[in-house]
């Protein structure tokens, strides 16, 4: 198939309530949708996600964009690309690291064979694995840190994710945020055999918080995602 095009569109989605992290607030999440076009006139979709600040990676949603726009799609617009794998090794070509950037072209890469051969996408990643398709996923949820800091409402939070059919659940913490939430959100999940897992964004520091920490690994919990930061081990 050919490339005959890529569009490149950047969404703001506003929250339906703020979410909150040991770092911020954030109440609008941006992100990069691509297009791809064939010449046979099938389109594919893809996704960038990076934040606007590099908090979360070295990568951000303008340097993403600035990639893309520069480099990535004036490579690929026009040639012939045998399959998805063949335009993720186009693109990473010469190109370190970016991995939000590449994703958006791969995954709508993905998306446009699935589209070309008239299969879901499922099917086709099945096809590739050599395994039978799921008809559903198991999913998850983020929750944020609570305005009122109010373990009442996290439970609120959680009753109501529970009633949506997730079937993991992730609560943010921070020092001075984590006992109390943690206690809280298992007496919620008591009894469904539903997982607890924590995520920090990095904001605990050793030897400080060294008994916070001990106290979240006594709690059960699946995993405790990024307790410290990046470069602290």
């Amino acid at each position: 198939m050919r490339l005959t095009s890529i569009e490149l569109h950047e969404l703001a989605l506003p929250l339906a309530e703020p979410f909150t992290i040991s770092g911020g607030t954030m109440t609008v999440r941006r992100s990069l949708v691509l297009a791809l076009h064939d010449d046979a006139g099938h389109v594919g979709y893809g996704e960038s996600p990076p934040f606007e600040l590099p908090f979360y990676s070295e990568e951000t949603l303008g340097s993403a964009r600035l990639l893309l726009e520069q480099v990535l799609i004036p490579r690929l617009v026009g040639r012939d690309i045998e399959s998805p794998e063949a335009l993720d090794a186009i693109v990473q070509l010469g190109i370190r690291g970016n991995p939000f950037a590449r994703a958006g072209l791969e995954t709508a890469a993905w998306d446009l064979e699935a589209h070309r051969r008239g299969l879901g996408l499922a099917e086709l990643l099945a096809e590739r694995l050599g395994v039978a398709p799921a008809d559903r996923i198991v999913c998850g949820v983020a929750l944020g840190i609570p305005a009122d800091r109010s373990t009442d409402t996290l439970r609120r939070w959680i009753d109501g994710a529970l009633g949506h059919g997730y079937r993991r659940v992730k609560i943010k913490v921070a020092p001075g945020w984590d006992a109390q939430p943690v206690d809280a959100a298992r007496r919620s999940l008591s009894g469904t055999g539903i997982p607890l897992t924590v995520d920090a964004n990095g904001a605990y520091e050793w030897p400080e918080h060294e008994a916070a920490l001990r106290g979240l690994d006594d709690a059960e919990l699946l995993y405790i995602e990024q307790p410290l930061a990046p470069d602290e081990l």
